[in-house]
C-alpha cells in the first residue's frame, strides 16, 4: 500500500528539486551601485560612487562544484577627475551557499583599478606623499562578501556587499574599501 504512494511521490519530488538545483547553477548577469574608497596611513582617496556590470557562471553542474562560481566585470565611477582613470576591471571566484531564497557568496577578487589616487593635502610632507603615491599601483587583491543576497527564480537581489583589499604593488600601503549598496541580477 505504501509502495504506490512512494512511486508517485518520487517523480514529483524530482520535478520540484530539479528547478531549484538548476536555478543556483545558472549563468548570471548583474548591475550594481556602490561606493569605493582607498585609505592609507596618512590620507584617503576621494570617495567614488561606482556603477558595476558583472557576469558569473558556475564552474560545474555536478554536486560538489555547483556552489563554486567564477566571473568578472567592469566598474566605473564619479567623480572622474579625482581618479587616474575612472575604470576598473576585475575577476572573482565565489563560493555560494543557499538556504531557501537566501544565497550568500564569498571569495577572492583580483583586478586592475584606475581609482587608486590619494588626495593631496596642504601639509609639508610632499616627499612622503610622493613615496606613498608611488607604492599605490593599479593591481589589487580583495576579499568579497555578499551576506544579504537573495535569489528568486531568475532574479537575484543583493545589498550591502563588502569587499576589502589592498594594492598588489605594495600590500598594506592602502586599504581598498568597496561597499556594494544594491545589486540586481538576472539568470540567463
Amino acid at each position: 500500500m505504501r509502495l504506490p504512494f512512494l512511486r508517485a511521490l518520487l517523480p514529483a519530488a524530482m520535478l520540484l528539486a530539479t528547478p531549484a538545483l538548476a536555478q543556483s547553477a545558472n549563468h548570471q548577469l548583474s548591475l550594481g551601485v556602490g561606493s569605493l574608497n582607498y585609505t592609507s596611513f596618512r590620507r584617503p582617496s576621494s570617495g567614488f560612487t561606482v556603477l558595476e556590470a558583472a557576469y558569473h557562471r558556475p564552474v560545474g553542474q555536478e554536486t560538489p562544484w555547483r556552489s563554486l562560481r567564477i566571473g568578472g566585470g567592469l566598474r566605473t565611477g564619479l567623480p572622474a577627475a579625482a581618479s587616474n582613470l575612472p575604470l576598473e576591471g576585475f575577476v572573482q571566484v565565489q563560493l555560494t551557499a543557499k538556504v531557501g531564497v537566501w544565497e550568500v557568496a564569498v571569495g577572492p577578487e583580483l583586478g586592475l583599478s584606475g581609482f587608486g589616487k590619494l588626495i593631496d593635502l596642504p601639509l609639508p610632507a610632499d616627499e612622503l606623499f610622493e613615496m606613498e603615491d608611488a607604492r599605490l599601483g593599479p593591481a589589487y587583491a580583495a576579499f568579497h562578501a555578499a551576506p544579504l543576497r537573495f535569489h528568486f527564480n531568475w532574479l537575484s537581489v543583493s545589498a550591502l556587499e563588502l569587499s576589502l583589499g589592498t594594492s598588489l604593488s605594495s600590500p598594506g600601503t592602502a586599504l581598498r574599501i568597496h561597499l556594494g549598496l544594491l545589486r540586481l541580477g538576472v539568470s540567463l
